[in-house]
């Protein structure tokens, strides 16, 4: 239960900071990476335009990722701003990467 409470504090924390689910989609659209792909690494250890879990290294341009994020969110106009995301270069709090792992079934 301690796992539950702490990450709905970061996900309130993330949603006080403007996180809604346009960026979210925008984000996931712009890594190029989809959310149930088998992944090399976790998304909080992100590399980059050479992550090898990207589907291809091709930059996605902001208005190109909004499209896609109107297809699916019809009320989607803008993609707001976005706080830093998790990365290699921007690892989560070292207590909280125990957070975002699944043990295995």
């Amino acid at each position: 239960m301690v796992q539950v409470t702490e990450m709905l504090q970061l996900i309130k924390e993330h949603k006080d900071a403007g996180v809604i689910g346009v960026s979210v989609l925008a984000t996931m659209y712009k890594r190029r990476i989809m959310p149930l792909q088998k992944r090399c690494r976790f998304g909080f250890e992100y590399l980059g335009s050479n992550d090898p879990s990207r589907l291809t290294a091709e930059v996605l341009p902001s208005q190109a990722a909004l499209n896609r994020v109107q297809r699916v969110l019809l009320d989607a106009h803008t993609v707001p701003d976005v706080p830093t995301l998790f990365s290699a270069t921007n690892p989560p709090k070292p207590g909280h990467v125990e957070l975002y792992c699944c043990p295995a079934p």
